[in-house]
């Protein structure tokens, strides 16, 4: 039993090269592992910054040249932690939907998160799954209104009927949600707080 997975994004590269002739990384880039660090000021996320090495000229360098004409330089390039990957609607008629596995919330949750962004108007709609069949309630759904248009992703309270988590989760032990998320939003976490 090995791992497997799917690229998402084949021969994109994360960290895009400069503009030629212009850019110190215009031809080259090769990056270390991230490192993940400070706490963004703008969204409280922790960042994970990537040191990497950009060059001016060909890897090889050019005709008659040994590599001596190109010039490298250290970068550096941020990404928010939790928002490497995200769920997004496909259409601009549905939202994406998608149910989780059982999660073990914290015992003290009063409160869920949900690290989102999105333009105003754009809405993600939270509900606690029944494990034995999957179906929810959505009267006892919680929402979450992005209500600025959020370029960068931000965490954002779930506001629940009720006034609580706590009251949303009465009775399931190991809870899984429903996340509905509309088009203009994209959905990268969730958590809790006491």
């Amino acid at each position: 039993m090995g791992l497997s997975g799917t690229r998402l994004a084949p021969h994109r590269p994360f960290i895009p090269l400069g503009q030629d002739g212009k850019d110190f990384d215009s031809h080259t880039c090769f990056s270390a592992p991230g490192i993940v660090g400070a706490l963004s000021s703008n969204t409280s996320s922790t960042l994970t910054r990537f040191y990497y090495e950009g060059g001016d000229g060909p890897h090889n360098g050019g005709p008659g040249d040994s590599g001596m004409g190109r010039k490298d330089a250290i970068g550096l390039a941020t990404a928010t932690t939790d928002a490497l990957a995200g769920l997004t609607a496909a259409t601009t008629e549905q939202p994406a939907a998608v149910w989780t596995a059982a999660v073990d919330a914290p015992v003290d949750a009063r409160r869920m998160w949900v690290l989102a962004s999105g333009g105003a108007g754009a809405v993600v709609t939270v509900a606690v799954a029944s494990r034995a069949d999957g179906t929810d309630d959505a009267a006892a759904a919680g929402r979450v209104a992005l209500a600025d248009a959020a370029a960068e992703p931000r965490k954002y309270e779930v506001q629940w009927p009720g006034g609580s988590l706590a009251v949303a989760l009465s009775g399931e032990g190991r809870p899984a949600f429903r996340f509905l998320v509309s088009p203009g939003a994209t959905v990268f976490a969730f958590g809790f707080w006491p």
